[in-house]
């Protein structure tokens, strides 16, 4: 066998093991928000509408980012299964290195409430579509923060997107990324 051809069984070889090693070895994102989805037996008017359940499924996901989609689609897992007609409950912690000023930036299609601490700190109760967001700023203690959104979605287009930064941050980061001051808890099973 002349250096050539050892070459490209080598090269083969190597691309074989990779492509094995990539469909059976899977790096799990973080698991740093519960995610309840709740579909409903009624259509839903306003993030206040009555919640009979159809059924439930709980998810795990990273980041707080559902771009817009005519199905709830997460960023990083794809998918999520519904599109019309559910109620969706995030919970998770963050940790708050330093004590601040912190702008959230909440982008939905349709209604929302978002908790920090257990005290409402936005809501926006009705249908609207994707391309309007609500911008709050916040004076966050070091510490660990509770956080919890309430979103739903009725018809049309399904969107959820949380982003956050610190006053003298320039770029906003979706809320479940690590930034220079915020660290978020995973959960642990």
């Amino acid at each position: 066998m002349n250096s050539f051809s050892g070459n490209k069984f080598l090269l083969y070889a190597i691309c074989v093991l990779g492509f094995v090693l990539y469909k059976t070895i899977r790096i799990e994102p973080k698991k740093n928000f519960i995610c309840k989805i709740q579909v409903n037996k009624k259509n839903i008017k306003t993030i206040n509408d009555l919640r009979i359940s159809k059924h439930t499924k709980t998810e795990y996901i990273d980041t707080v980012n559902f771009p817009s989609s005519k199905h709830l689609s997460h960023s990083k897992h794809g998918p999520i299964g519904y599109n019309h007609n559910f109620f969706m409950d995030i919970t998770g912690k963050f940790h708050v290195l330093e004590s601040g000023e912190y702008e959230f930036r909440i982008k939905t299609d349709d209604g929302y409430m978002f908790f920090i601490n257990d005290k409402k700190v936005s809501e926006f109760i009705k249908d609207r579509p994707a391309d309007n967001f609500d911008s709050i700023t916040l004076r966050l203690n070091k510490g660990i923060q509770e956080f919890f959104i309430t979103y739903f979605q009725g018809r049309g287009n399904a969107a959820l997107e949380v982003m956050y930064k610190s006053k003298d941050e320039k770029r906003f980061t979706h809320l479940g990324k690590d930034s220079n001051l915020i660290k978020f808890t995973p959960i642990t099973d």
